[in-house]
């Protein structure tokens, strides 16, 4: 049997979206050196060659969607797009896909195009506390989401 603990979002998630520069969707590149992601359906939706707006240090990320409750899993230095990214970052006593997986499981309040993440920040999460079985479970998913 897995041990679940129920943890509030704050103790698991940390916004570090303010580490990033933003790139205005004016600004993309078709092909470029560091990808942008941003919250649209695309999981890449620009380049650019700006070494300064690319940040390496903080990966894995979770990217969510402020607007459109879009959710991508970041394991490569990237650059942001402007309009409406959060960029969370999962604490250590919880394995960042495993987290990506459950935030993907959720169903949001819908409030059309308008901000979504207070929401997402109200949520207590199911965490199984061995690390192990956290990691066993996102490898499950990832098999089963990988196209064939």
């Amino acid at each position: 049997m897995i041990d679940i603990i129920q943890m509030p979002f704050e103790a698991v998630i940390i916004d570090i979206t303010s580490k990033y520069q933003k790139i205005k969707t004016s600004d993309y590149k078709v092909k470029g050196q560091f990808p942008i992601i941003d919250q649209s359906q695309k999981f890449i939706a620009g380049y650019t060659d700006d070494e300064k707006k690319v940040v390496k240090d903080h990966l894995p990320v979770i990217i969510f969607g402020d607007h459109t409750k879009i959710l991508k899993y970041i394991d490569f230095p990237i650059a942001i797009g402007a309009d409406g990214v959060k960029v969370l970052k999962v604490k250590k006593h919880a394995y960042s896909k495993y987290i990506y997986y459950y935030l993907k499981s959720l169903k949001l309040t819908d409030a059309g195009y308008s901000r979504h993440f207070k929401y997402l920040k109200e949520k207590i999460l199911p965490i199984p506390s061995n690390i192990l079985d956290q990691i066993r479970i996102a490898t499950l998913l990832s098999r089963i989401e990988a196209p064939c």
